[in-house]
């Protein structure tokens, strides 16, 4: 015969939490003169060398997404990192954006060298105020002035002759050619010459008699006179043919003289600035529309002030949109990408001066700005803003920028203007979460192409005495540089011991310094209240327990509710087809763990099993997977050779909201034997665990939480010295429990028990064997099945009769 398994043992107190080795405390150093980006990424080293090679391989679509980067400064974390870390980059360019002479409404862009953009400007300017000097002396020099009076006179001369003959001819019939003026200004027109006076046709009939020339003359003068207007106006159309050749010449003669000066003076400017094809291309345009518009240049040489403000002279101003003074890669980090700001805009109220202030209008984004180097974004903010997030998906897969304002969504309309596109060559960093980056890798499809680097970096690492020191310099420096009260070598301790509990397993420790950095914040605060010079363990676990009540009052709330039995839940006694459950709640920051009582409920019939809260929609899919495990186990262990005879029904009681997760389908099971084998199970014992299909337990979340939840009830209510809890034994490394839990199993007061399958549990919840247990629902199981046919003979004997 098979020798009895030895009961259960509650774990011993050592096994309940892991505290820091003093030893593992490096003494301190000599302060960091600044807080190093390692204090926030120490022992993330494989995602740094992932970001060091997404950001080296020179080829489309390895741009970055970060993930794993705690705090709300996480993505200028990144932006710090990336100073830090070596990386090369192709020299940078200024780009700077000058009018377009065939259309102003698409400002030409030009790239240029490091300080290229700087160059140009202050040349521009030295070539405007050297034609706004030269122009005008050239033009006012007294051969040019005698060749413009000769060019001037011949023309006048030629007007002359014209008129003069026809002049001529008009008298041949009486008539005579005058010059009128109006409100429109100055025309020509034809009147009588009576005796040798000219008359207006309309005055004539007004002559006395002696002066008025017959009718007979007066009709032939009237027919002359009409005959001889369209000579009139044909003479006009000749002379003003002969103005705009006398203007053309005239020009042409300004620019003959001007021509060798302004082409010198921008050649000169051309070698001087190294220009290339594009570059020499653009100074040539300015050198024609100088050549064609002497004119801006003939203001007071006295006055430049007036003479560089001159409407039309902004055709030669440059707009250096980026300009790279030091060469060295640029780390540009947007917080708030909105449109104009990512991609940039073009300003309507500088466009409004004129055509020519196009090209000035062009304000640059920081996509500009990072060309050439690396652009930082948070990927949360980039989808809450309209259109960013498509426009900059096109600018990385086109490797060019198109700068213009957001104008479907603009309430002021539409600009017209259509700056030139900008080449860029730039990486792009956005910082999000791992649940992020999955729905853009599923549901879009051109970030797969775009992103083809993910960094994550883990919030935890393996605990180890390396590690811990690192995690100590880092709060050291904070409270250096922040000003804080020093941790004592127990405060680190108890801070390295937050850590490891924060990050659900023993072997592990949590690296999120930005909540463990305010966790020491607040310690600092409480020893300060206290009186205290350095922050030390009490000082902590103060810190611990008043942020646990920020958020506790929802906990608080469900524990006074069991406390005043309007929630029932007994601690003591044994129920049959009940037991107490342990489950989690998420509030805010923290997890508060919040025992539940689960029922069972049995009756003769065909097999079948009612989870109530499955059936009114309460329960998730991964509870209803922990049911469907318990429905097997139930076949393997009792149903392998014939149906189960039996109706079962489990429920959370007076549950009232969502419940999910598969941590209470051993209690459920538990609870469901109970029933059957109408066995009492322990209340002073609270159950969770996950259960295989073959009777394992297995390990489930928030263990810690959970216990303390309990401990917490019991506290209340008062420890007796039978109350305790039943976890997995696989989640005994994960326990990291408070000091008074740790101090009751000290006392004997409370108990944790770990157990690899359901037979340890029933064991412990009923004080009998699992077998006993197991041969009590065999036999339940039978009589239920021989009550059923009993009831069906019964039911048909009367119709048989």
């Amino acid at each position: 015969m098979a020798a009895a398994p030895r009961p259960v043992q509650p774990l011993r107190p050592n096994k309940l939490r892991w505290t820091c080795p003093a030893s593992w405390i490096p003494r301190k150093k000599k302060a960091a003169t600044e807080i190093d980006i390692t204090d926030r990424l120490f022992g993330q080293e494989r995602a740094i060398e992932v970001i060091q090679m997404g950001l080296a391989v020179d080829s489309p679509g390895y741009n970055v997404f970060v993930c794993g980067v705690g705090g709300t400064d996480r993505a200028e974390v990144v932006q710090e990192l990336l100073t830090r870390i070596n990386i090369t980059c192709q020299q940078p360019h200024d780009h700077v954006f000058v009018h377009n002479f065939e259309d102003p409404m698409a400002p030409k862009h030009l790239l240029l060298v490091p300080g290229g953009g700087e160059s140009l400007a202050e040349g521009m300017g030295r070539w405007v105020h050297a034609l706004g000097t030269e122009i005008p002396r050239l033009l006012k020099s007294e051969e040019h002035m005698a060749r413009r009076h000769r060019l001037f006179g011949r023309y006048q001369k030629a007007e002359n002759q014209l008129f003069r003959r026809l002049e001529a001819k008009l008298r041949k019939h009486h008539l005579s050619l005058v010059t009128v003026e109006n409100d429109h200004g100055v025309r020509r027109d034809i009147h009588f010459l009576v005796k040798g006076n000219v008359t207006p046709p309309e005055q004539v009939l007004q002559l006395e008699t002696k002066q008025r020339p017959s009718a007979t003359a007066i009709a032939r003068m009237m027919k002359a006179r009409e005959k001889h207007l369209p000579l009139v106006d044909e003479a006009r159309q000749k002379s003003r043919a002969l103005g705009l050749r006398l203007l053309r010449e005239s020009s042409s003669l300004d620019e003959s003289v001007v021509q060798e000066a302004v082409e010198g003076i921008t050649i000169a400017l051309a070698q001087e600035l190294e220009a290339d094809l594009e570059l020499a291309a653009w100074l040539g345009d300015c050198a024609h529309f100088a050549l064609n518009n002497t004119s801006l240049f003939l203001g007071s040489s006295d006055d430049e002030e007036e003479r560089g403000s001159k409407l039309g002279l902004e055709v030669f101003e440059v707009n250096r949109v980026r300009t790279m003074r030091e060469p060295e890669c640029p780390i540009v980090f947007e917080p708030h990408p909105n449109y104009s700001n990512l991609f940039g805009t073009v300003e309507r109220s500088r466009m409004s001066s004129g055509p020519g202030h196009v090209h000035l209008a062009v304000r640059p984004g920081s996509i500009l700005l990072a060309d050439g180097g690396f652009l930082v974004l948070d990927a949360r903010d980039i989808f809450k803003e309209a259109e960013v997030w498509r426009a900059l998906k096109r600018t990385l897969q086109n490797g060019a920028l198109s700068v213009h304002a957001l104008e479907n969504l603009s309430p002021l309309g539409v600009t017209g203007a259509r700056p030139q596109a900008i080449p860029m060559d730039l990486k792009v960093v956005l910082v999000g979460n791992s649940s992020l980056y999955e729905a853009l890798h599923d549901d879009d499809f051109d970030f797969p192409h775009i992103f083809k680097v993910r960094a994550e970096f883990d919030d935890s690492l393996p605990l180890g005495k390396e590690v811990v020191g690192e995690m100590v310099r880092c709060f050291r420096n904070i409270a250096e540089h922040e000003n804080l009260l020093q941790p004592s070598r127990d405060g680190l301790q108890a801070l390295v011991e937050r850590a490891v509990h924060d990050a659900g397993r023993r072997n592990r420790i949590s690296v999120r310094m930005p909540t463990l950095s305010d966790f020491m914040r607040e310690a600092s605060y409480y020893a300060a209240r206290a009186g205290k010079k350095r922050v030390d363990r009490e000082a902590v676990d103060t810190a611990r327990e008043k942020f646990r009540a920020q958020h506790a009052l929802d906990a608080e709330w469900h524990q006074r509710h069991v406390i005043e039995n309007i929630f029932r839940m007994d601690t003591s006694g044994a129920l049959v087809g009940v037991v107490n459950g342990l489950t989690v709640v998420g509030l805010g920051p923290l997890s508060f763990g919040r025992p539940a009582r689960i029922s069972a409920m049995v009756a003769a019939g065909e097999e079948s099993y009612t989870n109530i809260d499955r059936e009114v929609d309460l329960a998730g899919s991964i509870h209803n997977k922990g049911m469907l495990m318990l429905e097997n186990f139930m076949r393997w262990k009792f149903g392998a050779k014939k149906g189960l005879a039996a109706r079962m029904s489990l429920v959370f009681d007076q549950n009232y909201g969502p419940i999910d997760g598969d941590s209470a389908s051993t209690a459920e099971l538990y609870a469901l034997l109970s029933a059957l084998a109408e066995m009492p199970l322990k209340q002073s014992l609270a159950v969770t665990g996950s259960l295989s299909m073959r009777g394992a337990v297995q390990a489930i979340g928030g263990v810690n939480q959970k216990i303390e939840g309990f401990f917490a009830l019991c506290l209340e209510r008062g420890l007796s010295g039978e109350q305790g809890v039943i976890v997995p034994a696989i989640n005994v490394d994960d326990l990291m429990l408070s000091d008074r839990i740790v101090q009751a199993v000290k006392d004997g007061t409370f108990h944790v028990y770990g157990i690899d399958d359901i037979n340890e549990g029933i064991s412990l919840l009923t004080g009998k064997p699992a077998e006993e247990v197991f041969a009590a629902v065999e036999k339940r199981l039978s009589d239920m099945e021989l009550e059923g046919k009993s009831g069906k003979d019964g039911a048909e004997s009367p119709e048989l009769a």
